[in-house]
């Protein structure tokens, strides 16, 4: 579908419309590729890219984390993941570039469907521009390509919870009854209680749905953006013991530790500026901040709760040369060699 959208955003944008209206990237100039947000001018312009820089966030950052998840039950994870790393990258940078570059080229940014907070598919970008081009078939088309893929990311990101749930049941960090498995091998009290969340969704009974929608966005990057802070701390501590226990790394990323510091650095304003719109006068709303900061809050409040707890167990810091790198490597190694074995097995049987 996106393919198929970004060819119709070239003929469109070259006149091939029903129109035959050649419109190139004349909106950027009229009424313009941002307008004002909350005051005007060029200041206004900036928070306008500052709030879409934040809000848009939810829409990439847990990706990683999916296959990085999915590595448990993934087939030949030493050989795919890289692949499928690399993969998401230029996936990624090829959809979002083109896309953003396609839509704005056509949907202008002051029109009303975008802030109609509807909360249905009408408001989508793509659908506005596809209608505003005079095409009235493929707007429903695509309403249904957007229901079908949120059925889909709602089903990884139940995966993804319940995953998680799972694995911090058994490093003793969550209740142990999320550890329990049926008969095949599906967590099914961590399904349970991830799946719980979902009924969050009634409350559009009584908001609107379109501030509903943005009240789980903010719960969503608040999260989100806490996760990359964890994950750049985690990953620059690991590369530090690595470099301490001299160990070699097969796979490296080239930016290595200055991505991780640019990383840091980017989520923790992301984080700090999700609901900065709150503190202008008159956009002030109790829940909204209570819904943008209180998820920071209680995450730190479980982290120093967990040290309170078992200060005597656990160490507040490890010390790079004391850090375990050496377990469950075996197993990851033997895990390999399986599938190399049954992969020259399959190859050995074709050719007989």
């Amino acid at each position: 579908m996106l393919v198929g959208l970004l060819l119709m955003g070239i003929i469109l944008m070259l006149g091939g419309g029903p129109s035959g209206d050649r419109i190139g990237f004349r909106i950027w100039n009229d009424p313009g590729a941002l307008i004002e947000h909350i005051v005007g001018d060029a200041s206004g312009r900036f928070k306008a890219f500052l709030y879409v820089r934040v809000f848009s966030s939810f829409s990439f950052y847990f990706g990683p984390e999916l296959f990085i998840i999915t590595n448990g039950e993934m087939y030949h994870p030493r050989k795919n993941l890289p692949i499928v790393s690399r993969c998401f990258f230029y996936r990624l940078a090829f959809f979002y570039v083109f896309s953003v570059l396609a839509v704005g080229a056509f949907c202008r940014s002051d029109t009303q469907d975008l802030t109609s907070r509807a909360g249905n598919a009408d408001a989508s970008l793509l659908v506005i521009a596809i209608r505003n081009a005079g095409i009235s078939v493929l707007p429903s088309i695509v309403n249904g390509k957007i229901l079908t893929s949120a059925w889909s990311a709602g089903n990884s990101f139940l995966y993804m919870s319940s995953r998680s749930l799972y694995s911090a049941a058994l490093a003793r960090s969550g209740p142990k009854v999320f550890k329990r498995c049926d008969s095949y091998s599906l967590p099914v009290y961590a399904v349970c209680a991830t799946s719980l969340f979902s009924l969050l969704a009634f409350l559009s009974v009584s908001r609107p749905a379109g501030i509903v929608f943005n009240w789980l966005i903010s719960l969503t990057d608040t999260a989100g953006y806490t996760s990359w802070i964890v994950y750049c701390v985690f990953f620059m501590r690991f590369r530090k013991a690595f470099e301490a226990q001299c160990v070699s790394v097969p796979y490296q990323s080239k930016f290595r530790l200055y991505g991780a510091y640019a990383c840091l650095v980017g989520s923790t304003m992301l984080l700090l500026c999700n609901g900065f719109t709150l503190f202008y006068p008159g956009q002030f709303i109790t829940n909204g901040f209570l819904i943008t900061y209180l998820g920071t809050s209680f995450f730190l409040l479980l982290c120093l709760g967990h040290k309170i707890v078992r200060w005597r167990k656990d160490r507040w810091l490890i010390g790079p040369l004391e850090m375990d790198l050496a377990t469950g490597l075996a197993e990851s190694v033997a895990d390999a060699k399986t599938w190399e074995r049954l992969k020259a097995q399959k190859r050995s049987e074709k050719n007989t």
